[in-house]
């Protein structure tokens, strides 16, 4: 039992570190640096392939899909991107998947093209039965989540609880979990990476003023930031001596 609390202990500690390490400023205690506060954190470009969604119907709320890129930046990190696109256009080099939400009649629930990074969320279909709106809005996160697992080539999993398990009817995907378990979540993350994937960065806005790409600031403790980071720039000298490798400054 010692042995465990101490192997706990150390998860704990080195989980702290990178959490910390995470606001961008420089890690210390409760994640912040006393008196130095961050001014809010920035996503950071991201030159990695993305995750395609298009929503091309009004039968379920629009937000019930956007709300999916938090989903998949919180499991993932992958950047998500919301354009309207025809599926049988060439898919463009900068995308890793691609998932649309439509609404038709006598379409499957879930169409997939894995060999194309391709799937496709029918709606209609699941408001079928007429089901409440609490029971609805949960098919539509599945199968979207479903369609992600597709498109990214990890197909069904095996593996319980998971949302890729068997479905053969909209009572299996009622039974369904919502999430993806740790088989198919690997597969997802992996094959993500390999296709290109970046996990989006998030800094400090005090990293990003002292780094120079940080925006026009937007309340006062972004001011007192900005106002800081230009101040201190300002005193320090246009042109620095330089000294190379070796070689002693002049006295």
């Amino acid at each position: 039992m010692k042995r465990l609390m101490i192997v706990l202990a150390a998860v704990v500690t080195v989980a702290s570190v990178f959490a910390d390490g995470a606001t961008g400023d420089a890690p210390v205690k409760h994640g912040r640096r006393k008196g130095l506060p961050s001014g809010g954190f920035l996503k950071v470009d991201n030159d990695g392939k993305v995750i395609q969604v298009m929503n091309d119907q009004t039968l379920c709320p629009a937000e019930w899909v956007t709300d999916f890129e938090s989903l998949v930046m919180k499991n993932f990190g992958f950047p998500v991107q919301f354009v309207a696109w025809d599926a049988a256009a060439p898919r463009p080099d900068n995308v890793a998947a691609r998932i649309a939400v439509t609404a038709k009649d006598g379409v499957p629930a879930l169409l997939c093209a894995p060999e194309e990074f391709w799937a496709q969320v029918n709606v209609a279909a699941l408001k079928a039965d007429d089901p409440d709106e609490i029971k609805f809005k949960n098919r539509v996160m599945k199968e979207m989540w479903r369609a992600l697992g597709y498109a990214m080539g990890c197909g069904n999993s095996s593996a319980q609880p998971c949302v890729m398990c068997e479905v053969t009817s909209l009572r299996d995907l009622d039974e369904a979990p919502r999430t993806m378990g740790p088989e198919a979540s690997g597969k997802t993350d992996l094959n993500g990476r390999l296709r290109g994937c970046k996990i989006t960065q998030f800094v400090s806005y005090r990293r990003a003023c002292n780094e120079g790409w940080a925006p026009d600031p937007t309340n006062d403790v972004q001011r007192a930031i900005w106002e800081q980071a230009k101040a201190e720039k300002s005193e320090k000298p246009s042109n620095p001596i330089k000294i190379k490798p070796g070689q002693k400054p002049s006295k």
